[in-house]
């Protein structure tokens, strides 16, 4: 009986160790497949990010983020301020953003990361070169199988953004509002049901 558990522990141990190498190669051989477009017209390039209700507190926004440093913020629920507002970041914030997806290897992650469970918020980000589109569905993040760059992504893009300024309200807050009007946020603003 032990000679026979020993075989199959031997052979889950190199059925293990296969899955695993294969796993790494085919990630580093898909990745090399779709490759992130070199030169970017800034343009052309839009980067989003949304974020929806929970059956608790979640804040509900979305985000996109223009070459030229435009961020257009739309909230929807449970945040410090609500409708469509307009700021800007600099160049350089929007060139570490773009540098995110591309270390994420945003282009060959898979479409969606699906945790089947209820009443988490959806994430969904999306990447707009020219007429390239690469859009990624998180329900679940790491627990789903999605890897831990692009959680990370959607922190950054938080953070380069400036989304607290709106989301839970900052020193910044007063003075972006002085300047702007109250509108609602357009239709086409979530690309998630929210």
């Amino acid at each position: 009986m032990k000679k026979f558990a020993r075989k199959v522990l031997s052979v889950s141990l190199v059925i293990g160790c296969v899955y695993v190498v294969w796993t790494v190669v085919w990630t580093e051989a898909w990745r090399r497949l779709i490759p992130f477009p070199g030169q970017v017209d800034r343009g052309q390039l839009e980067m989003k990010l949304v974020r929806t209700r929970c059956f608790g507190t979640c804040p509900a926004y979305s985000m996109v983020v223009l070459g030229d440093g435009t961020v257009r913020y739309c909230g929807r629920a449970q945040v410090k301020i609500t409708g469509a507002h307009t700021a800007h970041i600099p160049p350089e914030a929007v060139t570490d953003l773009l540098e995110d997806f591309r270390r994420a290897h945003f282009m060959a992650a898979r479409s969606e990361y699906v945790l089947h469970v209820t009443d988490l918020p959806t994430y969904v980000l999306t990447l707009k070169i020219g007429n390239r589109e690469k859009t990624v569905v998180d329900y679940g993040g790491e627990r789903a199988g999605m890897p831990l760059a692009i959680t990370t992504l959607e922190e950054q893009f938080d953070d380069l953004a400036g989304t607290e300024r709106w989301v839970k309200g900052n020193a910044e807050t007063t003075s972006n509002l002085t300047n702007e009007t109250f509108a609602q946020c357009s239709t086409s603003a979530l690309t998630a049901d929210d």
